[in-house]
C-alpha cells in the first residue's frame, strides 16, 4: 500500500529562482544531445545546487524530446549505515517499476527503453557500502552506462565510475549578483542594501545557506535591519573553521534559523523534530509525527520547519536535505545512546505499532524500522524483547511486502544481556528471528542467503543450554 498524496497544510516557503546556473544547464543539455555516449558528473559540496541543476536538465524541452524516459533517483534519504548493493538496486528497481530488484531485470528493462536518461543523486553514499558493495555498484553503473545516459551528482570524485566516459563539471558557488538575485527572489520586503550584500559574501554565496537565511527572514517578518542585527549575534568566528566537503557557512545559517526564528514555546519540540529527522533519513510520515513528538501540535511544528527551509514535504513524509541532516547529526546527535530520550520516544512509537499490529511497518517503506533495529542490535548487548519485535516485523514484511532488510550481520552478532541461565530464552528468540528472515529471503528467491541464515540458526540451536531451541 503506497501512501496517498495529501495537500500540504502549510504555506510553502518561497523558492529561490534559478540564479546563475542557466549556462551550466545549457552546456549539459548540448552535451546530452551529442550522438556520443557521454555521461555527466556534477561534483561539488552539499547545498551547492547539484540536485537543482540535474532536475532542471530533466525538464528541458530538448531533453524531454530526445529521451523517452527520464528518471530521478536520489539516495539523499538513505542512512549511510544501511547503504549496500541491495539498497542501490532496490532504488533503481522502484524507479523502473520492476517488481523483482535484481541486475538482470534492470538491464533488460533499460534495453527495452532504448533512450533513457537517469539522474543518480547523492552518489557519495555509495562509499558507505564498503569495498565489496561499492565495487558491485560501480560494475552495475558501468553496465547501465552502455544502455542509457547517466547524470551523477556527488560530493566525492572517488565515487564516479572510472570505466565510463564522463564530462566532469565542478559546481561552484554563485557569483555576487546571482547571490543577490537569489536572496531577492525569496525576500522582497525591501531592496537589498550593502550590509545584506556583505552577509551574502560571508555566506560564501552558497545557495542553500542563502535560501535558509532568506526564508527565515520572511518567516519572522524581519526587516533587513533586524536580519543584520541577528546575524551579528552569531559566532562569526565559526566561518573560519575548516570543514571537509562542505561550505562552512551552512552551519551558521542553520543556527541562525534555529536560534532566531519565532518558534516561541515550540523551540524544544522543533529541535526534537530536527534531531528525529536526522536520525531517520527516510523521513517521518505525517501520521507518525504526533506519536514521535508526543505532541498534538506536531504538524504545526513541522510547518514551522518547512517555512524556514529546514525541512520539506516529500509526498506525505517530512524530510531534511542531506547537508542539514549531516550537520544536525554532527552537532546534536553525535552522542546518541540507547537511553537517549529521543531514541526512546522513536522506539516506543514504532515498536508499539509492531506490538499491536496496527501500523504500516510491513506494508510501506520500512527504512525507519530498519534503522531502529540496526541501532538496537548494534549495542554490546541486546534484549530478548528486541528480538521478539524483530521477528514480528520480519513476519509483517513476509506477508505484506517482501523485500531485503539490512539487519542480518547485526542479528548474527547480537549478544544477550541476560544471565547465563537465561541464555536459552535469548537464543530461542534469536533463532526464531533468523528463521523468519530465512523464509523472507526464500520468498524473494534469494536462496543462497536463505540457506546461510538457516545454517547459522541451526548452529545456534545446538549451542543453547537446553540443547535445542524451538524454531516456531
Amino acid at each position: 500500500m503506497k501512501p496517498k498524496s495529501a495537500a500540504l497544510l502549510y504555506t510553502p516557503p518561497k523558492p529561490m529562482i534559478f540564479c546563475g546556473r542557466e549556462s551550466i544547464v545549457k552546456d549539459i543539455v548540448n552535451t546530452l544531445l551529442l550522438p556520443r555516449q557521454m555521461h555527466i558528473a556534477l561534483i561539488g559540496p552539499g547545498g551547492i545546487g547539484k540536485t537543482t541543476i540535474s532536475k532542471a536538465i530533466l525538464n528541458e524541452e530538448h531533453v524531454s524530446t530526445m529521451f523517452s524516459v527520464r528518471l530521478f533517483i536520489t539516495y539523499d534519504t538513505v542512512d549511510y549505515a544501511l547503504m549496500n548493493y541491495d539498497t542501490f538496486v532496490g532504488h533503481l528497481a522502484d524507479a523502473l517499476q520492476i517488481s523483482t530488484p535484481n541486475r538482470i531485470a534492470i538491464l533488460n528493462r533499460l534495453k527495452l527503453l532504448r533512450t533513457a536518461l537517469i539522474v543518480i543523486d547523492n552518489a557519495e553514499t555509495f562509499v558507505e557500502a564498503g569495498y565489496d558493495g561499492f565495487r558491485d555498484i560501480s560494475q552495475m553503473l558501468d553496465e547501465m552506462g552502455t544502455l542509457c545516459r547517466i547524470i551523477f551528482t556527488t560530493r566525492n570524485t572517488d565515487t564516479v565510475p572510472a570505466n565510463l566516459f564522463w564530462n566532469r563539471i565542478y559546481v561552484e558557488k554563485l557569483d555576487v549578483q546571482a547571490a543577490i538575485d537569489a536572496f531577492a527572489s525569496v525576500y522582497d520586503r525591501e531592496p537589498i542594501n550593502l550590509a545584506t550584500k556583505n552577509i551574502l559574501l560571508e555566506l560564501e554565496c552558497h545557495p542553500l545557506s542563502i535560501n535558509i537565511l532568506a526564508n527565515v527572514a520572511v518567516f519572522n517578518s524581519w526587516p533587513l535591519e533586524q536580519l543584520e542585527l541577528n546575524w551579528q549575534t552569531q559566532q562569526r568566528s565559526r566561518l573560519l573553521e575548516t570543514r571537509k566537503d562542505r561550505y562552512h557557512s551552512l552551519p551558521v545559517a542553520i543556527d541562525l534559523s534555529i536560534s532566531c526564528s519565532d518558534f516561541n514555546e515550540a523551540r524544544d519540540q522543533v529541535m526534537k523534530l530536527l534531531r528525529a529527522l536526522a536520525f531517520l533519513p527516510q523521513g517521518i510520515h505525517r501520521r507518525d509525527l504526533e506519536g514521535i513528538l508526543q505532541d498534538d501540535s506536531a504538524i504545526s511544528t513541522a510547518e514551522s520547519l518547512c517555512r524556514c527551509s529546514l525541512a520539506y514535504w516529500q509526498s506525505d513524509r517530512l524530510v531534511v536535505l542531506s547537508p542539514i541532516r549531516m550537520y544536525i547529526m554532527e552537532k546534536y546527535n553525535s552522542n546518541l545512546c540507547y537511553t537517549d530520550e529521543l531514541v526512546n520516544s522513536i522506539r516506543r512509537h514504532y515498536y508499539s505499532q509492531i506490538d499491536w499490529k496496527v501500523g504500516h511497518c510491513g506494508r510501506e517503506e520500512h527504512a525507519n524500522l530498519d534503522r531502529i533495529f540496526l541501532f538496537d542490535l548494534s549495542r554490546p548487548f541486546v534484549q530478548v524483547d528486541t528480538l521478539q519485535r524483530l521477528w514480528n516485523f520480519i513476519a509483517e514484511l513476509y506477508y505484506h511486502n517482501p523485500q531485503p532488510i539490512n539487519l542480518w550481520s547485526c542479528l548474527q552478532c547480537a549478544q544477550s544481556e541476560a544471565e547465563l541461565s537465561k541464555q536459552g530464552t535469548f537464543n530461542n528468540a534469536k533463532a526464531s528471528a533468523m528463521i523468519w528472515m530465512s523464509t523472507l529471503y526464500a520468498k524473494m528467491d534469494r536462496h543462497r542467503t536463505s540457506f546461510e541464515i538457516t545454517t547459522v540458526a541451526e548452529q545456534l540451536c545446538r549451542r543453547t543450554t537446553s540443547g535445542k531451541a524451538s524454531l516456531t
